[in-house]
């Protein structure tokens, strides 16, 4: 009874975060649950820490973001590495002996789930180290060409970027860790530069999201997630083995408040007990990877979903800082400022192969540019 209420816990977050913020849901239920579990949640702390601290809690908290979520910083490296490993190593301690006694599965999981585990490793240590699209002055006239200002969120003519005084195409956004722009242009104090197509800054792997690792970025959601998955289900299917090959489904055992004789396989309650008791580690670990599945494919699957509408996490928040400050904008197509709005939605072929293919479609617009002009 409890696991169905975390899955349908962990289902039901997933799909409010996911659509949650969609036009479609403004003024309803769904939009403030999404407002509830998301900003909501921050402003709850925001506004209890000011009262219980008062202003120097507050300032310790605003510190505290600034150090984490926009400065470089490797604790949420090191928390994801402890964490991975921990985990490959309760898998490894706790459900690859199963395969041993265990008859139907092969001893080869030992061999394929650390190729898994080596695989998300070089997908981390590659999205962590990369390069995610720093603007300079030998692309720049590249990153211009391919994503101008929409004269919305991005100023049309370019602005100079004031921290280092270089033009911003649109879609880019400054990071002070990188020391240059990241384009779809917004500046990052923790890249030092601006970086191009910004999406946002992960503290995960310890730098930006933009347009030169969005591609690996995704690689890593998605091993993380086939990690997980292959870990929980394994993990699962031998639990469940074990007990076929042991009887355990059809044993007798006697109810404690009716000292009635009843089959284990006939009351879940019964069967989460007697897995607790006999697999405590292995079906703990099963189910937390089983969680971490769903989380991870929920966010991976929220990256897909913006990319499609050619959006990206800074341009989302862009929009609702202007639609929380009533600010009336005319799009070219007439209408106002929807929370789906994209002036960089090109088709969602063309906006995935533009991630797949950054340097490609940078010389290209450079060429269509030179063409034109």
């Amino acid at each position: 009874m409890w696991s169905l209420a975390v899955v349908s816990f962990v289902l039901g977050y997933i799909c409010i975060l996911l659509i949650g913020s969609h036009e479609y849901f403004q003024g309803t239920v769904v939009e403030r649950w999404h407002y509830a579990l998301t900003d909501g949640v921050c402003d709850f702390l925001e506004q209890a820490i000011n009262r219980v601290c008062g202003r120097r809690g507050n300032a310790f908290l605003e510190a505290t973001e600034a150090a984490c979520c926009q400065g470089s910083n490797p604790i949420g490296q090191v928390f994801f590495g402890i964490l991975f490993i921990g985990c490959y190593l309760g898998v490894h301690t706790e459900i690859f002996p199963m395969l041993e006694n265990t008859p139907g599965f092969s001893t080869w999981h030992r061999y394929t789930g650390g190729l898994t585990a080596v695989i998300v490793l070089y997908f981390f240590f590659l999205v962590c180290y990369c390069d995610p699209g720093k603007i300079n002055e030998s692309n720049l006239d590249a990153h211009l060409a391919l994503y101008p200002p929409d004269g919305i969120l991005f100023p049309e003519p370019p602005q100079h970027c004031s921290t280092c005084i270089q033009l911003k195409p649109g879609r880019s956004k400054h990071c002070n860790a990188t020391k240059s722009c990241v384009a779809r242009f917004d500046h990052c104090n923790a890249t030092k530069s601006c970086v191009a197509r910004f999406d946002h800054w992960c503290i995960w792997i310890n730098n930006a999201v933009g347009l030169y690792n969005t591609r690996w970025f995704l690689c890593f959601l998605f091993s993380t997630a086939a990690a997980c998955l292959y870990g929980a289900v394994l993990g699962g299917n031998l639990i469940a083995a074990d007990m076929r090959e042991k009887g355990a489904w059809s044993k007798e055992w006697i109810e404690p408040r009716t000292r009635n004789k009843v089959y284990l396989g006939d009351h879940w309650g019964l069967v989460f007990q007697f897995v607790l008791s006999r697999y405590s580690m292995g079906a703990a670990m099963s189910v937390f990877l089983g969680v971490a599945f769903w989380i991870v494919l929920g966010f991976t699957g929220l990256q897909i979903y913006r990319i499609k509408i050619g959006m990206t996490t800074n341009e989302s928040w862009k929009i609702k800082e202007m639609r929380s400050a009533g600010a009336v904008v005319a799009t070219r197509s007439g209408n106002g400022l929807s929370p789906s709005y994209s002036h960089y939605n090109r088709g969602w072929r063309r906006n995935f192969a533009e991630i797949m293919f950054p340097k490609y479609y940078l010389l290209q617009s450079l060429r269509d540019k030179d063409k034109d002009g």
